[in-house]
């Protein structure tokens, strides 16, 4: 059975050999391979489409659908809407702050234990607020995601895991879009 599916590629750049130039291109290729009702939101690499493919040979399809496509050797992350629904019902931040200085960086794989107890024990002083979960890193940076340590390079490097990182809004609206809004 065919479900609806979020993909949230890891690394696209605007130029590069990470590059993806059109996202309606890219649109048009996933539904050359079979996919239905696929969008896309923004250039920053987020996709939208029904599959009844296990959530791990999606992941592979689309990454090698790029790579073929494109030579961009990009991760892609994939999570049903009622996930990443259920990390915003578990935000820790208040609801009053910034939605744009609120990221969520998700997980391709669960990070070990230990991995999880020695990120969760650093501070990060005024830079920023982390809370950790087995799949997903919320951060509130105050000054901007640019101005924090808590890239998700570091935190791939930290929780030795591939993420992908999205503000507050773009997961609000991909949740939107997921449900035809």
């Amino acid at each position: 059975m065919k479900q609806e599916q979020i993909i949230l590629l890891r690394g696209v750049m605007p130029s590069g050999k990470n590059s993806i130039p059109k996202m309606a291109v890219l649109r048009q290729h996933l539904e050359e391979a079979g996919f239905e009702r696929v969008r896309t939101y923004i250039q920053s690499g987020n996709i939208l489409l029904r599959s009844d493919l296990s959530k791990q040979a999606l992941s592979q399809r689309i990454h090698d659908l790029i790579f073929e496509k494109y030579g961009a050797d990009l991760a892609a992350l994939v999570f049903f809407p009622e996930e990443i629904q259920a990390w915003i019902d578990a935000l820790p931040f208040s609801p009053e702050l910034d939605p744009s200085r609120v990221f969520f960086t998700m997980t391709m794989a669960c990070p070990t234990a230990d991995r999880l107890q020695e990120l969760s024990e650093k501070t990060w002083g005024e830079e920023a607020a982390l809370h950790l979960t087995e799949r997903c890193a919320y951060i509130y940076s105050p000054k901007g995601y640019k101005n924090t340590r808590l890239t998700n390079n570091a935190l791939e490097r930290y929780l030795r895991v591939t993420c992908t990182t999205r503000n507050l809004n773009t997961i609000r609206r991909l949740l939107s879009l997921s449900r035809g809004e």
